[in-house]
């Protein structure tokens, strides 16, 4: 596991609140895979609700860890549909 992939895992695991953009929703479930070795398979799997409350799934892989960019307070990451998907972690609920 890259040092790029740890750290993008950290922040998407460790924080109590994910939020997605545009639109500031909350992400409902987050799977994390894990970082095996292989470029093309499932690391994270995230999903939300918009406010028409329909479903929203993103999945990302191992490589899309590698080629995020990260920001002191976001991380903007393409989707295995080649979706940019920005995501902003919150160490706590009283955050919002």
């Amino acid at each position: 596991m890259s040092s790029k992939q740890q750290r993008v895992l950290q922040l998407l695991s460790d924080s109590q609140v994910l939020t997605v953009e545009p639109g500031f929703f909350i992400v409902e479930t987050r799977t994390i895979h894990g970082v095996h070795g292989e470029g093309d398979d499932l690391a994270v799997s995230l999903t939300w609700r918009d406010d028409r409350n329909y479903e929203w799934a993103a999945d990302f892989s191992e490589d899309s860890l590698d080629a995020a960019k990260v920001s002191k307070r976001n991380v903007q990451i393409v989707d295995t549909t080649g979706e940019l998907v920005g995501l902003t972690p919150l160490r706590c609920v009283r955050c919002l």
